[in-house]
């Protein structure tokens, strides 16, 4: 799944269909070729593929900004209408042959019905999607939830006005609602534009996550809350989660409305374990070009970049008693040199948080551990804002080994967080277990 945008307190989840609560391959193709003979036979077409070619060319032709234009359009641009290729539509498509009854998927979309106004929006005509969800097993709900087309809003997904119009049919701010779907220009990046907030899905299992999700979406993050416990018991909390998501940011807000609360806190990072400082680090990053494959894929992997045995033996320190003094670390202060003092007394009632990309793995260490999630966009950006001394090409270049790590790292380790968070929008929300993170 990819958060392209959360929104606060949200009131309406619309939902794509085909792709998303299923994804029956030879459907939507037997589908797409029925498609294709009805407009090789209106432009003179003998073959499909000769049809499909002319089709290709009339989308680049009427696109614009670098996008194809729609199906929609294409045909218009034939002389079929709106209403004649809808009805053609509803001929191509045969759900009854397919589908499959999906309780499980019923089930959780029944739940996001109890708390959010629900909108199953989609490109294909009413009375397709209608069949469609029949055949899932959604027939129950059809009272509780409100089934979209391209003929109640008079356009498709393409344009952003199609999801400012699902709002306004579903007595919705835009700002309020979140769109879930497969396709990122139609079901992403537009409903982005319109407004809304946006996740997108690979298949429908995701999906299923992603409404578990939703349903559990709860109140904003209470810093303090992440700090309770026995009162008379160290306590040891882990903030982890993409460069860039906030998560120093948001860790530094916890210790200080912890202290603000009257617990007794201390922040460390996991970058205090840097084996090297920037400098070095850099110049060992910038000789790869000159390496052999073994050798640039060990550097470019950031578990060989921190010092993990080293912040064991911290925690452990601290844990049995003993005081942790650090000299000689990693001093974001100074530029990254490795000028840094880091020195924890332990005591009783210590409440201790440390933040780092990559602490998931060590998640024993830690009496909770919190995950903040934020769109790779989004990211960047504040990366780009806090590195401001590198140029452009080389934030590129450093995001690019950085999301190429966190891939495969938070694949493996994202299910050892406690709790998760979404850092979106600045404003921390607590949403509940997101299982496997990534698909």
């Amino acid at each position: 799944m990819e958060f392209l945008k959360m929104v606060d307190k949200p009131e309406a989840v619309v939902i794509d269909n085909d792709g998303t609560l299923h994804k029956h391959a030879e459907y939507l193709e037997l589908g797409r070729q029925a498609e294709m003979s009805f407009i090789a036979s209106r432009i003179g077409c003998e073959a499909v593929d000769e049809a499909e070619k002319v089709i290709t060319a009339r989308r680049l032709e009427l696109g614009c900004d670098g996008q194809k234009a729609t199906m929609t359009e294409v045909v218009s641009s034939f002389g079929i209408t709106q209403t004649e290729w809808n009805t053609v539509r509803e001929t191509c498509y045969h759900p009854e042959r397919f589908l499959q009854f999906d309780e499980r998927m019923v089930q959780a979309v029944e739940a996001l019905t109890g708390r959010y106004r629900v909108a199953i929006a989609s490109n294909n005509p009413r009375k397709i999607t209608q069949r469609a969800l029949w055949q899932l097993g959604f027939g129950r709900l059809f009272d509780r939830l409100r089934i979209i087309g391209p003929e109640d809003v008079g356009i498709n997904k393409a344009d952003p006005q199609y999801f400012q119009r699902v709002a306004a049919l579903l007595g919705v701010d835009v700002g309020k609602c979140i769109n879930v779907g497969d396709r990122r220009e139609a079901d992403g990046d537009s409903a982005v534009k319109a407004g809304m907030g946006a996740i997108l899905v690979s298949s429908p299992n995701i999906a299923h996550r992603v409404f578990g999700m939703l349903h559990s979406y709860q109140k904003q993050f209470d810093g303090v809350g992440f700090l309770q416990g026995e009162s008379s018991e160290m306590l040891i909390c882990g903030m982890t989660g993409r460069a860039g998501a906030g998560k120093t940011t948001l860790a530094k807000k916890v210790v200080e409305s912890g202290a603000n609360a009257g617990f007794d806190t201390e922040y460390l990072s996991l970058d205090v374990f840097f084996k090297m400082s920037s400098c070095q680090r850099k110049a060992w990053l910038n000789e790869v070009k000159g390496v052999d494959d073994e050798e640039y894929a060990r550097r470019t992997d950031q578990m060989c970049w921190w010092d993990f045995d080293r912040c064991e033996e911290a925690i452990g320190d601290l844990r049995a008693g003993r005081t942790v003094h650090l000299a000689g670390v990693y001093n974001r202060a100074d530029g990254g040199e490795l000028t840094g003092v880091v020195h924890i007394e332990p005591r009783a009632r210590l409440r201790l948080v440390m933040e780092g990309v990559a602490i998931a793995h060590m998640a024993y260490l830690f009496d909770d551990l919190g995950m903040l999630h934020a769109p790779a966009g989004m990211r960047k950006d504040r990366l780009g804002t806090r590195d401001k001394h590198r140029k452009g090409s080389e934030i590129d270049e450093r995001f690019r080994i950085t999301e190429q790590f966190e891939d495969g790292y938070f694949a493996n380790n994202a299910r050892f967080a406690t709790t998760h968070i979404d850092n979106t929008n600045g404003i921390p929300v607590v949403i509940g277990d997101v299982p496997g993170y990534m698909d």
